[in-house]
């Protein structure tokens, strides 16, 4: 959306004003400085001479001396000015229709803005109800720009009836706005607050379903280590009331702030025998334990810690600090207070702190953000009786379903309206038809929990096509693309073939769309690029791997006859025949030579393999699987025979092997991140 243009200078006016208008704007060009400037002492001074300059035009869109004020984040100034204004004239508008409200939201400060709208707010509280001839409320101006803090405090102040559908789209706005910025707290308590609200248009054309169905599914693409911890935080969705709770920051004296500091430390009454500092989550913070990391360190750096005798324990889902009496010393979990006062004397702990911190809370937020957005989705859903055919069709339900199933987003939807599973397209093709032709299993999954299942893979479409012929059409790029290598995207196709010819009627499989085609043979016509590409990559694949197996096969059958250290002269056995690393060595060597020669022989497969479509399925990716896993195999063995031959023969040079070895360990770990 085209907003207004920073507050340009009072110099100058533009082609459209008359001379009238620039003579005015000339005049107040000093105030203009003085606001620009934050010169309080000039703009006093100013509006003390020229009372009527408080609420005069002085720049060439418009604004008066608040708007610029409001907009540059010159709080001072501003908390000045509202002192003098008028109620009613905080509502003046500039060239744009906005209040200097609105304007607040420019500043980059985001706590400097909540004071400035706090400030007007508490003088006219009809400020936030006020739109721009944009049609923006101040709550959704704060988020299109991006002040998430600031729109979360002028939510909590804006009247809901002005959020209501029959008094504009400023709801459904502020409703898709939530969910982009993932501010799905203040989105479900809208949704919750009024449910007509998904089904209300917005100015672009769509509606909050249609947001839902595009949008792709929240669920975080996190690391393995990651998603374990994921799996295992637990979190607590805040009732919609505790959105009104918005902190207005104030600026702190240094006594204040001194007084803040020995509280916080205090105990609470009813603990006399021991001390128990319990510090809430609060503003995005982990909360560890009963302790958290930031009163340790003040705990420590004051000494206050040697005050504490008596065993103090507490437990969270993130860190648990065991506090312990031990030989007069205190046990913080697997940490003394000396090596806590090292950590802190050298500043490691801040780095750990802010990592482990950093860590968690990212995963935190993950896991509130999703839980979040699936609250909302089934409250959306919940919001559209399914006894209504009218209101489902006004609302664009039906459309958004068919979108979200195309997407993969559909699980949630269907979960909470049965209803939803008739609907079909233009083309009169079914959800599940149309989650197949776009190969989105998991709303596909949802039909073998269905009493009525075998009714849909017995249903066509306009031109014929039952559920197995969208099977055998070629799946969307996006859905092939992220699959390594044409056998493998030729697999997966066979794949999804195979699971919706399994829940299909017999009769079915022999019927005939519009173009005279059964599904095997549309699956043969879609796929018949598809089977020459994966040929040519199989047989590359082959070829260069098996340069590589065949090489490792000849080092290591070599390796076998010129054993580490050379064999006695009269004996003819190895010097090192007695040693348990030479068995190692032989051993490894002799697993690399059979793993590279099986590895071989399954890349030579290839080549003669005929290549038909069943192949694609299981026999070919099968060999291809083995001849990898065997390569990969004989590559480790082969680096293990050759650091044992290393320490075999520099025995008293330790410190080479073992960085040699190190080495030779790291191809490794990166092949298995990079796959």
């Amino acid at each position: 959306m085209e907003g207004p243009n920073p507050v340009s200078s009072a110099q100058g006016s533009t082609s459209g004003n008359s001379e009238n208008a620039s003579s005015s704007i000339m005049q107040y060009e000093a105030l203009f400085r003085a606001v620009r400037n934050e010169d309080i002492d000039n703009t006093r001074k100013f509006l003390k001479e020229h009372p009527e300059a408080l609420t005069a035009r002085i720049t060439s869109v418009g604004d008066t001396a608040l708007h610029v004020a409001a907009m540059l984040g010159h709080l001072h100034i501003v908390e000045y000015l509202v002192e003098l204004i008028l109620e009613n004239d905080l509502e003046s508008v500039n060239n744009y229709g906005m209040t200097a409200l609105q304007y607040a939201a420019y500043s980059w400060d985001e706590s400097i803005n909540i004071k400035i709208a706090n400030c007007m707010v508490d003088k006219n509280q009809g400020l936030p109800a006020i739109a721009s001839t944009n049609n923006w409320l101040p709550v959704t101006w704060a988020l299109e720009l991006g002040q998430i803090q600031l729109a979360r405090y002028l939510y909590s102040v804006t009247p809901f009836e002005a959020l209501l559908p029959e008094n504009g789209a400023h709801g459904a706005d502020l409703l898709a706005l939530c969910y982009y910025s993932k501010m799905f707290d203040l989105a479900l308590d809208l949704v919750r607050r009024c449910p007509r609200l998904v089904m209300r248009s917005r100015p672009s054309g769509d509606n909050f379903l249609v947001i839902l169905a595009k949008t792709p599914s929240s669920y975080p693409q996190l690391p393995f280590w990651k998603r374990c911890l994921y799996s295992r935080i637990q979190v607590h969705l805040e009732p919609p009331s505790s959105l009104n709770q918005v902190v207005i920051p104030v600026s702190e004296t240094n006594q204040t702030r001194h007084h803040h500091n020995k509280a916080s430390l205090a105990c609470p009454p009813g603990y006399s025998s021991a001390v128990k500092l319990e510090i809430e989550k609060f503003d995005g913070r982990i909360n560890f334990g009963l302790w958290q990391i930031q009163v340790k360190d003040v705990l420590i750096q004051s000494g206050l810690h040697k005050a504490l005798k008596e065993k103090i324990s507490g437990y969270s889902s993130a860190v648990k600090l065991e506090i312990e009496k031990f030989d007069g010393r205190i046990n913080f979990g697997l940490w003394q207070v000396q090596v806590n006062d090292v950590l802190i004397q050298s500043g490691l702990h801040k780095a750990l702190k802010e990592k482990i911190s950093g860590i968690m809370k990212e995963i935190y937020e993950a896991k509130l953000s999703d839980e979040q957005s699936r609250v909302l989705l089934r409250a959306a859903c919940n919001a559209i009786s399914p006894e209504n055919i009218e209101e489902i069709s006004k609302s664009g339900m039906e459309g958004a379903i068919l979108m979200a199933a195309q997407r993969g987003n559909a699980t949630l939807a269907l979960k909470a309206q049965f209803s939803l599973l008739w609907t079909w397209t233009k083309d009169e093709r079914r959800i599940f038809s149309v989650a197949v032709q776009y190969r989105q299993a998991s709303v596909y999954n949802l039909l073998h929990g269905l009493i009525l299942k075998p009714l849909f893979p017995s249903s066509d479409d306009a031109y014929g096509n039952y559920m197995l012929h969208m099977a055998g059409m070629l799946a969307p790029p996006e859905q092939l693309n992220p699959i390594p290598g044409a056998l493998l995207q030729m697999q997966r196709e066979l794949q999804w073939f195979k699971e919706v010819e399994s829940i299909t009627p017999p009769y079915v499989k022999q019927q005939l769309n519009n173009g005279n085609l059964t599904p095997r043979e549309l699956f043969t016509k879609e796929h018949k690029e598809l089977v020459k590409e994966g040929e040519k990559w199989t047989k590359g694949t082959a070829g260069s791997c098996g340069v590589v197996a065949a090489l490792v096969a000849t080092i290591t059958f070599a390796a076998a006859f010129t054993v580490p250290g050379g064999n006695d002269q009269i004996k003819g056995y190895p010097i090192f025949l007695h040693k348990n690393l030479f068995m190692l060595f032989i051993i490894s060597d002799a697993v690399s030579l059979f793993s590279s020669t099986t590895s071989l022989l399954m890349f030579l497969g290839f080549l003669t393999s005929r290549y038909a479509e069943d192949d694609f399925l299981k026999s070919l990716p099968t060999k291809l699987i083995i001849g990898l896993s065997a390569m990969f195999i004989s590559l480790a063995t082969m680096m293990a025979a050759f650091c044992t031959a290393l320490f075999l023969m520099l025995q008293h040079r330790s410190w080479i092997v073992i960085s040699i070895t190190f080495l030779a360990s790291i191809p490794f770990p990166l092949l298995c991140i990079g796959m």
